[in-house]
């Protein structure tokens, strides 16, 4: 994967799951060769986004999981299709 298109990704992620600006560059340098990267943000320790090798997409653990998270993976898995 390209690093604008990781960039891009990123920047969804920090504008509207609250990813930590500081946590890019392991994002940048790791994923998707690790298909999953945790990045936390606004959805807690669990949230995480994930490359099935065709897409990414963005889950939290099923247990921190209500209405406002779910509103955000919502709208973050639309923004990255």
């Amino acid at each position: 994967m390209e690093k604008e298109t990781k960039d891009r990704i990123w920047s969804i992620l920090e504008r509207y799951a609250g990813a930590y600006p500081r946590d890019k560059d392991q994002f940048i340098r790791h994923w998707p060769e690790c298909m999953e990267f945790r990045f936390c943000g606004s959805l807690g320790f669990g949230g995480k986004v994930w490359y099935n090798g065709e897409k990414a997409y963005i889950d939290c653990y099923s247990e921190d999981l209500n209405p406002d998270r779910q509103n955000v993976i919502d709208l973050v898995n639309e923004l990255l299709k």
